[in-house]
């Protein structure tokens, strides 16, 4: 175990069911296994216990020992999450699962082990180590050597794996991209012809599944496989028949920072910005908020690389409308280009407004020219924050002292 906090754990949990109905029979599975493979760091940590009702029981062994927190027991699921040393842990019996049409939460029975490795997803999620030997047990056979082929299989009948829950096929293609590995063609197949099952699961399921696709490793391969196995429609529609445009503006998406709002910029950076753009997120669940700052953001770099510095007033204007944006914006411009001409002009620009925003309202401008409320207010402000833009650092007064010599011509 290289990761020496989930090891002092391993171990903890390892002596304490020594001379137990649990020794012997209790195995990490999983990802964990799967990254102690590929020397990845190792996370969650997962383990089955061959015994019925074997995660509640373990849990609470080691609870009425005082090595964990009070355990929170899914007695539906079989399962039980406990926390040693802040860290979490899950616990489940060995089960067969029996899913109903439709419904992506299953029945949950003890099963024994070679039936609970069979019902996972991919061979190399179904490897178990046995926590007192450190063995590792390859149930279906496959699991060691697609982990050294790279290769993600389906535990049995893709058409019973992905049935039971098409999840599985935007978990397979996240793996294709994390770890770089290759969906074997017969895998493939069932995924593409269950892919409109994804209609039949929540939506909240495919964002929670998309979203890690799009700030984990391997992005640009898995937006890739999207397309290939035409699931986009599923995700993004708006997307769904700009596959090649799309890739293009994605290649070097690895140097863009994982932050939601960036990655999904460039992910629509040749559209519009539009309303299609902000319905398409929201309708992923990801969040109105997110989705109206993607928009802008786009819609802003898409003026960007139109605008004209030459013309001052276009340029200002520019800025004062897009500040919130333009950071953003700018970064996305970069991405495309090797130098921005207007970069320093707009940072510097961005930065005289913040430090001097526009101050003057109606009412002042009232009091000024001595008017009462009317449609002449208007179009007097406007004036006046026309006189601002081109310069920010002049004074209320210099600004109503300009604004009269402009409203009288």
């Amino acid at each position: 175990m290289r990761d020496t906090k989930n090891s002092q754990i391993i171990n903890i949990i390892s002596k304490k069911i020594i001379g137990t109905e649990f020794e012997n029979r209790t195995f990490l599975v999983g990802g964990y296994v799967r990254d102690f493979l590929l020397g990845n760091n190792l996370y969650d940590i997962d383990i089955v216990v061959a015994i019925p009702n074997g995660g509640a029981k373990l849990a609470n062994l080691l609870y009425r020992n005082r090595l964990c927190s009070k355990p929170a027991i899914y007695k539906k699921f079989g399962t039980a999450r406990i926390e040693i040393k802040s860290v979490a842990v899950e616990f489940v019996m060995t089960r067969k699962e029996c899913y109903r049409d439709r419904d992506r939460k299953p029945d949950v029975i003890f099963g024994s082990l070679v039936e609970d490795a069979f019902r996972r997803d991919f061979t190399m999620n179904a490897l178990y180590m046995n926590i007192n030997n450190r063995e590792i047990e390859d149930i279906t056979g496959l699991g060691i050597e697609d982990i050294k082929q790279k290769v993600i299989r389906a535990t049995s009948d893709g058409d019973i794996i992905f049935k039971e829950d098409p999840l599985r096929i935007l978990r397979a293609v996240r793996f294709a991209g994390k770890l770089d590995f290759n969906i074997e063609p017969i895998t493939k197949e069932a995924i593409i012809r269950w892919k409109s099952s994804l209609e039949h699961i929540s939506i909240e399921r495919i964002k929670d599944e998309f979203v890690r696709m799009v700030l984990e490793k391997g992005t640009y391969k898995s937006i890739k496989i999207c397309f290939d196995f035409g699931l986009m429609k599923y995700i993004f529609p708006l997307l769904e028949n700009d596959k090649e445009i799309v890739l293009k503006q994605i290649k070097k998406i690895h140097l863009v920072e994982a932050k939601l709002e960036r990655r999904l910029a460039l992910l629509f950076s040749h559209t519009s910005g539009n309303s299609d753009v902000i319905g398409n997120i929201v309708k992923l669940t990801i969040g109105k908020k997110t989705a109206k700052n993607v928009a802008n953001i786009v819609r802003c770099y898409q003026e960007l690389k139109v605008l004209d510095i030459d013309d001052s007033l276009k340029f200002n204007t520019f800025v004062v409308s897009n500040i919130l944006y333009l950071e953003e914006a700018i970064k996305l411009h970069k991405h495309f280009n090797t130098a921005s001409r207007f970069e320093v002009r707009i940072s510097q620009q961005t930065l005289l407004y913040e430090k001097n925003p526009y101050t003057l309202n109606g009412r002042k401008i009232m009091e000024f020219f001595d008017l009462k409320e009317g449609s002449l207010i208007g179009y007097y402000s406007d004036l006046a924050k026309d006189i601002w833009r081109d310069n920010p650092l002049l004074t209320e007064i210099e600004i109503l002292e300009k604004l009269k010599i402009k409203a009288i011509t």
